[in-house]
């Protein structure tokens, strides 16, 4: 049963740390997206994200991984 409203936080791991990609709250479907995240240059390296979603007093907390796919803006 997919859970919507609920907030998921979206982080790259760089050399340097982590760093926020941003933060969205699912849909209907259970799906949070994160749409043209600004991105330090030093983060373009890193390939993976990692999606957390805090869990509540009914939801338990989940983590998980996935590809980063960056596509430059023009500019």
């Amino acid at each position: 049963m997919p859970v919507a409203g609920q907030p998921v936080t979206f982080t790259a791991t760089t050399l340097f740390g982590p760093v926020n990609l941003g933060t969205a709250v699912t849909d209907a479907n259970g799906t949070a997206t994160i749409h043209n995240a600004i991105v330090p240059v030093f983060a373009i390296a890193t390939p993976f994200y990692t999606a957390t979603f805090p869990g509540t007093s009914c939801y338990t907390a989940a983590t998980d991984h996935g590809i980063l796919l960056f596509i430059p803006l023009p500019g």
